[in-house]
């Protein structure tokens, strides 16, 4: 009886040991625009950010972290939040592939400012320190949804 039990239990664990990826806050998004360059990495890794590339990209120098894996997909570990340090612009992208995540985050930045638009473009907010985008961005093959941060 005790075996069943045990084996039943075993089966079930996968399900209760898989935990979500934590919603992203503002406030961390404000922290790591702020740190100082030599602190970035610190401040990414220490939200549980691990590094997974450097590279270029338009001449630009891009360290991507990565956070809480998700699937495979055509042989690429999916990550369900990454961060991109844009180091030549120093501009902070967080990305998720959870929509409600980003619609949170979005809501969030927006309704600390009276929500009014700098522009006519709804995805880009002027707010008294930051100027923020909002988007969708392909990367490896994957859609995540996007919001980046630099100073005003």
């Amino acid at each position: 009886m005790y075996v069943k039990l045990i084996h039943l239990a075993l089966a079930f664990l996968p399900a209760f040991t898989i935990a979500q990826c934590p919603e992203f806050q503002i406030t961390e998004l404000h922290d790591l625009q702020r740190a100082a360059v030599d602190q970035k990495d610190y401040t990414i890794t220490t939200l549980g950010f691990d590094l997974r590339s450097s590279f270029t990209q338009r001449g630009e120098s891009i360290r991507s972290y990565s956070k809480c894996w998700n699937s495979n997909f055509q042989g690429k570990s999916v990550f369900e939040q990454l961060v991109w340090w844009n180091q030549t612009a120093n501009s902070i992208t967080f990305m998720t592939l959870n929509e409600t995540h980003y619609t949170a985050l979005r809501k969030r930045i927006l309704s600390r400012h009276s929500g009014k638009p700098a522009s006519e473009n709804p995805d880009f907010y002027l707010g008294k320190v930051f100027q923020y985008r909002f988007g969708g961005r392909r990367v490896d093959e994957v859609d995540y949804f996007f919001v980046q941060i630099t100073f005003r």
